[in-house]
């Protein structure tokens, strides 16, 4: 069965249920430390996001020159260059709004 995306009022509750829970004092630092000690996400996932950001970022600063690209971020993120790749190409479409969110806007 394909995975379906989150209609925006399921967000909506799990936002006013978390806060909550957090009792509405929070930065983007403790949330996120929140989800990860709660196993909602993890820091492979938080990784990933910042890989594939990055990547298309220095993609246009390196004039499409893919493989500098890959160097670059396999060196600052102490992965090989392979792994990096995968991230790109594996992950990239599952950060985007499309794919995880049904906006009914």
């Amino acid at each position: 069965m394909a995975k379906r995306p989150n209609d925006t009022t399921v967000i909506d509750r799990f936002a006013d249920i978390y806060l909550e829970k957090l009792k509405g004092k929070t930065d983007i630092n403790r949330l996120i430390l929140n989800l990860i000690a709660d196993d909602l996400t993890d820091l492979e996932r938080i990784r990933n996001y910042m890989v594939i950001e990055e990547y298309y970022n220095l993609l246009r600063e390196n004039n499409g020159i893919s493989y500098l690209t890959l160097i670059q971020l396999s060196d600052k993120y102490d992965l090989a260059e392979r792994q990096i790749q995968n991230i790109v190409y594996k992950w990239s479409e599952k950060y985007k709004k499309y794919s995880n969110v049904a906006d009914k806007s």
